[in-house]
């Protein structure tokens, strides 16, 4: 999930859940960043990740 740079809006109250993820080696990233992409923004966003399955098979 990314968001604030590049004109890109930041993500408040996103839920990400129940989800099945393979053959992923990062998990779940979540970013919000200021106008400027160089440091991640000091407003809360409030994102809710739970109850998600992450595997890395390889």
């Amino acid at each position: 999930m990314f968001g604030g740079c590049f004109g890109y809006q930041l993500t408040p109250g996103m839920s990400i859940h129940n989800n099945m993820l393979r053959n992923n080696d990062i998990g779940i990233a979540l970013e919000n960043w200021t106008d400027t992409c160089t440091a991640q923004t000091a407003v809360v966003t409030g994102e809710d990740v739970h109850n998600n399955v992450i595997t890395n098979d390889e």
